[in-house]
């Protein structure tokens, strides 16, 4: 078998690969955000099924962040001094809203599905 043989018979296994590790990282984030909100400590959701703005949600990711920048870092949370900051944490919060973790609300506000 001649090494371009190898190389393409392994293409699949390295894309399966690398999705694999793409949504171990998305997860993550995930997590850091709903770590953020509160919602992992809860035993139960809230009755009134707290509607948060968007500069709250950002509030409580940046106090996360602070509280251990090295983890968030490794979740891929946007840096602190990132001037595109709003627009990559409103792209993640869009991400969870198609995996059903949160459901957007009129006037930039969201909630824990």
């Amino acid at each position: 078998m001649s090494l371009l043989e190898t190389v393409v018979n392994d293409i699949p296994r390295l894309l399966s690969w690398r999705r694999s590790m793409r949504n171990e990282r998305e997860q993550r984030l995930h997590r850091f955000v709903l770590e953020a909100l509160g919602t992992l400590s809860c035993i139960g959701e809230p009755a009134n099924g707290e509607r948060l703005s968007f500069r709250t949600i950002e509030y409580r990711i940046r106090l996360r962040h602070g509280e251990d920048p090295d983890y968030a870092e490794q979740c891929g949370v946007p840096g602190l001094d990132d001037p595109d900051r709003d627009e990559k944490i409103r792209t993640v919060l869009r991400g969870m809203q198609r995996k059903t973790l949160l459901r957007a609300h009129l006037l930039d506000r969201w909630s824990v599905a």
